[in-house]
């Protein structure tokens, strides 16, 4: 809503104000609300979506505005879409013979950009109906016939959760070594511990994989799990004091969107 707040207490009465669609429901809540199901029931009747483009059109902006609610809650989610379809199957004089729910379910997308949630949903309806078209065409005579229900599992998702495999931007990390580190993952002796490589490379000026793992043995104290997450990067600094370093977290999403995730608070060290 972009609005400005001075005061605690008037952000924490404007954010009960904001709540998500009624008309989902939390069906199942794990792990404090990391781990969240809501849905939405279709009763039998003129109101249930007679086609996967009908519902689509009809709840797109409720799944919507729901996902930029956790969106804004959890800073960074992994969410996932399940529609329980009713199929009847017919018989040859195209009377009813038999009817059962089938379970169409997305892909899990990780959102972190709410930009992203559009084409979350765009994607969730192509592979939707690819399935029920896929069911129909293979089924044996069995026929669409309506939406039961929606569910939207969501999922916590922390921003920095892996190596540079993946597409995220953990400190300056050079370039070679996050070649490395992605490409050479057998050959390594430190697994999913590419911040380790990183403050290596930085140190010794150097890319060779023996060179850096020697200065990670003896130079570098490794109290945290790896992959390292954004909340063990302060004991990581502590932990490395003499070297007097810093680390600092951005998500590059292009040349012209740079997003901070961590700064450090030893502003003054020296590297």
């Amino acid at each position: 809503c972009k609005d400005e707040f001075t005061d605690l207490s008037l952000f924490k009465e404007h954010k009960k104000k904001h709540k998500p669609p009624d008309s989902f429901e939390i069906i199942e809540n794990a792990l404090r609300g990391a781990c969240t199901v809501f849905r939405k029931n279709f009763p039998d009747n003129d109101e249930r979506p007679i086609g996967i483009h009908e519902f689509f059109l009809q709840e797109a902006n409720t799944i919507r505005r729901l996902l930029i609610h956790q969106l804004q809650e959890k800073n960074s989610i992994k969410c996932s879409l399940v529609l329980g379809v009713e199929m009847i199957k017919l018989d040859a004089n195209g009377e009813e013979q038999d009817r059962d729910t089938v379970y169409l379910k997305t892909k899990v997308e990780e959102i972190y950009l709410s930009r992203k949630i559009n084409f979350f949903i765009k994607e969730a309806q192509l592979r939707i109906s690819q399935l029920c078209d896929d069911f129909a065409n293979n089924g044996s005579n069995w026929v669409f016939n309506g939406v039961e229900y929606c569910d939207i599992q969501i999922g916590n998702c922390a921003t920095l959760s892996g190596g540079c495999a993946i597409k995220q931007i953990v400190a300056n990390l050079p370039k070679e070594v996050c070649k490395i580190t992605a490409q050479n993952t057998t050959e390594l002796k430190y697994k999913d511990s590419c911040l380790l490589y990183a403050v290596a490379s930085y140190f010794t000026k150097s890319t060779d994989i023996k060179i850096l793992e020697h200065f990670i043995k003896q130079e570098l104290k490794v109290k945290i799990r790896m992959p390292a997450k954004l909340n063990s990067l302060k004991r990581f600094e502590d932990d490395n004091n003499k070297l007097d370093f810093k680390i600092n977290v951005v998500h590059v999403v292009s040349e012209n969107e740079i997003y901070p995730l961590r700064v450090s608070p030893y502003i003054n060290r020296k590297h």
